[in-house]
Order: structure tokens, then C-alpha cells, then sequence
């Protein structure tokens, strides 16, 4: 209701576009098929017609219960290596019906792309694997500038998570993989980005079988959840996340079912300290090691926090900062309930945001800055994770991070490197028709044909020189790694081979699997 109420200007303008139709549509003669005798009734039906147009329109695009069936909506009921038995040819024609698919781009052979770029991993491990529980806490909307460029003497909107970057290892030079949250899921859990126009759950490709974080730690016998405050279905989330393999998602529905109906926000779902301390609850009566995710909710549009406390946060130039300092607020009462519990300090955490918002200060209105999040690696006791790493990293780097944190010994497949590992290291999203590629010094556009335009952040932070064709060596050393990393991409997507571990791509083995 609150997230109507602020489009209340939308709801004017169907009130005086349906007075309008009545007033006028009459009078144009030359349109009337019939002759209309009861105004009244007219009126009237004309009005009921709208209604059924609107109230059709919505139940197509939400369902009736926020939930509409899709191809991702395959993966609720069998594991993705089987949704093709499940999914009937006009159902998918009609859910795929506009959208565009994959050209398999192909700028090298696949021999020269594997130089540059490989999604395939393997850690070359002299130690155990260790059993660590891992808990990956993702911030919605943590802009890098309400963490890093909203400090004053009268305002602070991030104390506590201040607190745990000076404890664990902050990656300072992160962006995400995409503007939106849907997308923000697949790379962190699963490692690959949306290079599409569509996000990844949308897509034709939803159904693709690949193997996600929980599923490789499943197979090491941790138990996995999921947690988000949100309605069940909100996003897909239920459906993405159980393809990952995750086996236990904890959203509204059981919030409801354990707690009754308190801590509701009234618009969203619930708010963030209720949800976050059941959580803290739930996850202590999971065996170790366990996986558990939380996506938190209270920092997104319309920003609900409780009456009763509400006067505690400060206010700030923007209106989503004072929800973020509730969010904050809500993570220190869930690390002050979590850190007096047996396996806390054997528990790696992973705290991330799914993407940016609105941006106030100069410094981040610039390309590169619209990408700019928080990552932070955070386990008690270990002295080792601590500190800054100032090399770039993305979304998609947390899989193999955690994978190399634990001494994870088989192959998988990834759009990402570990941060622990010394590699060239660069950066890739896509935002309307351009792909960007960013490395510790450039911000290179990509059209999916040429570069337009390459800036050295650095220097000009602001990004208003474009060194592209002008001699620039650097353009021709970025290129090619972004190439390869959409030739990789769209290759294993089209041919459904996200999950396979072949362990080089060349061009014989690719004619000998005969895929396109």
C-alpha cells in the first residue's frame, strides 16, 4: 500500500484518462461502430473493460499470487538437467515470445579465447579442505557511497558494518555485475553474470543446468538455506535458489508460520531486525558446516523501519541512507545474538551488496562509480583475512573466493577469479547494448563489436577523456579479454554447458561434441 501511495500521480492519470474516453470517444463519429442509447450504461462498461484490461494485464505479468509461471518456474519442481521433460513447446514459445537470443558471438578460435579467458577453475591445493560454515549476507541497495562517502561528525549510516571491515578483509575496488537484484543472485551464488538485456531468470536460458556454490558444498556435505524477508516468489528467488541447491529457503511464509504476523513492514515483507534474528535462531539449529545466505530487504523503496525506533537513525540527504542505517543496525543486533554461539568462530562471512542506487556526491557520478559496492570477508580469529585488497572484483569473484578459502579441490566452472589468487584481474557488466570491462586502471566500453570509448579512471576519475583510437596501447590489451569472456559466456549458455567441467575448450573438442 505505501509503495502505491507513492505512485499516487499514476493512479490521477488512469482516473482522468478513463474520464477522458468517456467524454470524448463519443463524439468521434467517424469511430462509432454502434449507437450508444444508455450513456449511463455505457459509462459503465466502458469502465468495467478497463478494469478487466488493467486487472488482466497485472494477472498475466504477477500472477495472483505474485508468483507468475515462467521457464525458471520449471526448476521449482525437477532439478534443472530435467526441466526440458517438463516444459511443453507452446509454453515456452509464448514465455520466450520477444525476447532476443544469444548470436554466439565468436571473435577467436576457441584455442586463442582460452588464452585470455577460461571460466573453467581448479585450485592446485596442498591442504585439506576445510568445513568452514560460510554465511553470505547481501545488502540491498549498499551503494559504496553510503558505506565510504557519507561520513560527517553528525552522521554515520554504517557504524557497525564500519567495525567489522577494520576486523576482516575489504575489497575496495569492487563493482557489481549488473544494476538489478535479480541479476545480483546468479553471479554471487552461482558465479556467472547476465550479459543479456533480459536478467538471467527471465531469459530463455533460465533453465540452463549449472552447478552453484551450495551444490558444490552440498556434495561436501553442508547443509544449505536460504533466507530473504521478502514475499515467497518475490523475484524468483525461491525457484533460482533451489536450482542452486539450496535446499531450505526461509522467507515471509515462515516467518509468519514461527513468529505470527509482528514484524510485518505493511508493504515489502518483513522488516530487516525481526527477519534477522530469526534467522540467527534458525541457523542454530542447522548441523555443521552449513551454507546459508541472507538477502536483507528493508533498505529498498519505500525504506520501511518500525515506528517504535524509527527516530534513532539519522537522517540524510537522500531518503534510502536513514533505511541504511536501520539495516546496519539490524546486522549489529544479529552479529551481537550470533557471536556467543559454538560455530560462530568457525564460520566464514561474506558481507556484499546486490547493487547501487541513488547517488548524491560527485565523486560517484561518474560510469564506473554507478557499479561501486562494498565486499568484505570477515572470519573471527582469522588474522590472515584481514586488511584491504585494492585490486578490482566483482560479483562473480565470490564463488571462486570462497571455494579457494576452503581449499575446495575440484573443478568448476565461473565468471570470476579468487581474490587470493594473483591473476590479471578485471571486471565485466552489461547495461543496455554496452559491455563494460574494468581493470585496476581502465573503464573500456564494448558495443559487442567494437570499443568506443576507454578511460584511465585513475587519472580522470570523472571520465571525460576518452583515449579510444587514440593510439592507446592499453585498448588493445583489454579487448581481448573481454572478447573472450563473451565468447566463453555465450557459448556455454546457448549450449546449456554452464555445469560441464571439460577441462579446456579447443576447436577439435568443440567439433567433436557437434554443439553449435
Amino acid at each position: 500500500v505505501s509503495y502505491l501511495l507513492g505512485y499516487w500521480y499514476l493512479f490521477i492519470f488512469w482516473v482522468l484518462l478513463i474520464a477522458g474516453m468517456i467524454k470524448f470517444y463519443p463524439k468521434l463519429m467517424w469511430l462509432r461502430v454502434i449507437e450508444i442509447r444508455n450513456k449511463l450504461w455505457y459509462s459503465i462498461l466502458l469502465f468495467s473493460i478497463s478494469l478487466l484490461i488493467i486487472g488482466g494485464g497485472f494477472g498475466v505479468a504477477r500472477g495472483l499470487e505474485g508468483k507468475p509461471l515462467r521457464l525458471i518456474s520449471a526448476n521449482d519442481y525437477v532439478s534443472p538437467k530435467f526441466t526440458p521433460l517438463l516444459l511443453n513447446t507452446p509454453f515456452s514459445v509464448v514465455n520466450t515470445m520477444g525476447h532476443k537470443t544469444l548470436s554466439g558471438k565468436t571473435y577467436f578460435s576457441f584455442s586463442e579465447a582460452e588464452k585470455y579467458y577460461s571460466p573453467l577453475h581448479q585450485f592446485n591445493k596442498n591442504e585439506s579442505f576445510k568445513p568452514r560454515n560460510v554465511v553470505i549476507i547481501i545488502l540491498e541497495s549498499f551503494s559504496s557511497e553510503y558505506v565510504f562517502g557519507h561520513k560527517t561528525e553528525e552522521a554515520n549510516f554504517t557504524p557497525f558494518l564500519d567495525s567489522l571491515i577494520s576486523q576482516g578483509l575489504l575489497c575496495s575496488n569492487t563493482v557489481a555485475n549488473s544494476y538489478n537484484s535479480r541479476d545480483a543472485l546468479p553471479a554471487i551464488l552461482a558465479g556467472f553474470p547476465s550479459l543479456e538485456r533480459i536478467d538471467y531468470m527471465g531469459s530463455r536460458y533460465s533453465t540452463n543446468n549449472f552447478r552453484g556454490l551450495p551444490f558444490l558444498l552440498k556434495q561436501k556435505n553442508y547443509h544449505t538455506s536460504f533466507f530473504h524477508g521478502g514475499h515467497n516468489g518475490t523475484m524468483s528467488f525461491d525457484i533460482f535458489t533451489k536450482a542452486a541447491g539450496i535446499d531450505n529457503y526461509f522467507g515471509f511464509d515462515e516467518f509468519v508460520a514461527a513468529r505470527g504476523k509482528s514484524g510485518i513492514d505493511g508493504g515489502w515483507g518483513i522488516y530487516d531486525d525481526c527477519f534477522f534474528q530469526y534467522m540467527a535462531e534458525e541457523m542454530d539449529k542447522f548441523p555443521e558446516p552449513f551454507f546459508s545466505t541472507l538477502f536483507s530487504l528493508s533498505s529498498h523503496d519505500p525504506y520501511p523501519i518500525p515506528k517504535s525506533i524509527r527516530d534513532k537513525f539519522p537522517e540524510g540527504p537522500l531518503p534510502i541512507l536513514k533505511s541504511v542505517a536501520y539495516t546496519d543496525y539490524s546486522l549489529r543486533n544479529f552479529f551481537d545474538t550470533i557471536k556467543t554461539k559454538d560455530w560462530f568462530a568457525n564460520t566464514l562471512f561474506v558481507i556484499v551488496a546486490d547493487h547501487t542506487s541513488q547517488s548524491i556526491l560527485p565523486e560517484y557520478k561518474n560510469p564506473k562509480a554507478r557499479f561501486a559496492i562494498p565486499l568484505l570477508f570477515y572470519s573471527p580469529g582469522d588474522f590472515e583475512l584481514q586488511g584491504e585488497f585494492k585490486g578490482i572484483c566483482q560479483q562473480t569473484d565470490i564463488m571462486p573466493s570462497i571455494l579457494d578459502y576452503l581449499n575446495y579441490e575440484k573443478s568448476f566452472i565461473a565468471w570470476g577469479n579468487s581474490v587470493f589468487e594473483d591473476d590479471y584481474r578485471f571486471a565485466v557488466n552489461y547495461l543496455g547494448t554496452t559491455y563494460h570491462i574494468i581493470d585496476s586502471t581502465y573503464f573500456l566500453n564494448f558495443d559487442g563489436y567494437k570499443s568506443w570509448a576507454i578511460f584511465d579512471y585513475q587519472k580522470d576519475p570523472m571520465q571525460k577523456y576518452n583515449q579510444c583510437n587514440t593510439g592507446v596501447d592499453i585498448q588493445c590489451f583489454v579487448e581481448p579479454y573481454l572478447k573472450a569472456y563473451i565468447q566463453q559466456y555465450e557459448y556455454r549458455m546457448i549450449n546449456n554447458l554452464m555445469a560441464d567441467t571439460l577441462l579446456r575448450f579447443s576447436d577439435d573438442n568443440i567439433a567433436e561434441m557437434g554443439v553449435n
